[in-house]
């Protein structure tokens, strides 16, 4: 969940990315031993996003 995007358009920004998008994380298998995983997101040049994890 996008707590802060300066991409949107109530900050300035132009509104390329979708708010509403779940994004998951993804274990990976060379480190499960320490139980990191991936998360793979689309942020425009010179933006900032900052994300709750639920």
């Amino acid at each position: 969940m996008a707590v802060l995007n300066t991409d949107s358009p109530l900050y300035g920004g132009n509104g390329l990315t979708d708010d509403t998008v779940e994004h998951f994380t993804v274990a990976d298998p060379l480190y499960a031993r320490e139980k990191k995983e991936w998360l793979k997101i689309y942020i425009p040049a010179r933006t900032a996003v900052v994300l709750k994890k639920m």
